[in-house]
């Protein structure tokens, strides 16, 4: 009665990760999806387990947990009832968690959903998340298809820009984004959890940034979504300008490590950059094993300025200071000339010389120069974006 095809559960993909279990729990996950769909649910499908499909063909992340967005939480209750029907309530049941925070705009609907346990050691449920807004995000249809499941269910999801906005909308601590707590204030057994949280959304946002190539800007509008959707659901009427206030010092934290760390004048910014290691260690549990042993902290470094980046070109588009040729010799040449000037040291001492007048309490670019020399290119970027173009379009 599984939809998806059987070889889906055992083969050459566990292989490539550190537990087995984990890869077959990511697979149930998508099971359930195509077995809620089977029985007329219609809903967004959204978060981690959704960017897999997006990024179809490339190994990501194993994601374990199942995120929707529907608005009808009585329709949900009904397809729960009918999957677990179809397999004489013996897998699939799906036990109601109550909501850790409920919010003006409605609660989010939380399931423990049994599944099958083929392998001894693997958990056997998911959690099955219901977001009672559905976010206004272009969307696209995909089968529910990755490189560890296979079926020709198809599903609405958001494209691959506005995926990168929401993700974004995720990292925006504390207006529109989880919780990204001071390790001084948090209890040292919640804490793992939480920069593990952190470090998926914001590897999400690296292989996004990746996929959307020349069109990453377009994030703005997922972002803008992320904040209408979020403030329904909070009560709230964050700005903006303060999302992405939250937004980039988020960025800014992944941004710093090593040497920067120490020397960065708020300590409650040193305490969670330093706690971020820990949840890089947890996330190597989710990733194969050819991209476990890259995630050095230069990649971290490079990534989070290239996301500053991003932001930078989001708010230039929502204030519409983005000159159209500029933006257009930015997407054609920026790949080639963050690659090239990366191994100029000439080019990044004069990009290093031109920044001293941008001084930034968080970041020295002579440490991105030693560590991150991509970052440094993408820090110059975020810093001097009119000027960056400039040189994007005398770039050969």
């Amino acid at each position: 009665m599984l939809i998806g095809r059987s070889e889906i559960f055992g083969g050459r993909t566990q292989k490539r990760y550190p537990d087995p279990g984990l890869v077959q729990k990511s697979a149930f996950v998508l099971e359930y999806l195509a077995q809620l769909r089977s029985v007329g649910l219609e809903p967004l499908f959204k978060g981690g387990s959704a960017v897999q499909l997006l990024l179809r063909g490339n190994v990501r992340r194993l994601s374990i947990d199942l995120d929707l967005a529907h608005a009808e939480l009585d329709e949900i209750e009904a397809a729960l009832y009918k999957v677990a029907g179809k397999f004489d309530s013996r897998y699939f049941v799906a036990k109601n968690i109550p909501d850790r925070k409920p919010m003006p705009g409605g609660r989010v609907a939380r399931y423990e959903v049994s599944i099958p346990s083929p392998v001894k050691a693997a958990v056997s449920s998911i959690l099955l998340e219901v977001f009672p807004i559905v976010p206004k995000y272009q969307i696209e249809t995909r089968a529910i298809a990755t490189s560890y499941y296979d079926s020709d269910v198809m599903v609405r999801i958001p494209t691959h820009q506005s995926m990168l906005g929401d993700k974004l909308g995720a990292l925006a601590s504390p207006s529109i984004g989880v919780p990204f707590p001071d390790p001084e204030m948090t209890a040292s057994s919640d804490l793992p959890a939480s920069m593990l949280r952190l470090y998926k959304h914001f590897y999400d946002t690296t292989q996004l940034f990746a996929a959307c190539e020349n069109s990453f800007g377009d994030a703005l509008q997922g972002f803008e979504c992320s904040i209408e959707a979020q403030n329904k659901y909070r009560g709230k009427s964050y700005s903006f300008d303060e999302c992405m206030d939250d937004l980039t010092d988020t960025l800014k934290v992944f941004l710093i490590g090593g040497a920067q760390r120490d020397n960065v004048p708020d300590a409650a910014v040193r305490r969670k950059s330093a706690a971020l290691d820990d949840g890089l260690n947890l996330l190597n549990n989710y990733l194969p094993s050819e991209v476990r042993g890259r995630l050095r902290p230069s990649w971290r470094q490079e990534n989070a300025a290239a996301a500053l980046f991003c932001t930078k070109i989001m708010v230039l588009k929502h204030s519409k200071e983005l000159r159209s040729a500029a933006e257009k010799a930015l997407y054609g040449k920026l790949e080639a000339a963050v690659e090239k000037w990366g191994k100029d040291e000439t080019t990044l001492r004069k990009m290093i010389e031109e920044l001293k007048e941008e001084a930034d309490p968080w970041i020295a670019p002579e440490g991105l120069f030693l560590t991150a020399p991509k970052g440094l290119v993408y820090w110059y970027g975020y810093k001097k974006p009119f000027e960056f173009m400039e040189k994007l379009e005398a770039f050969e």
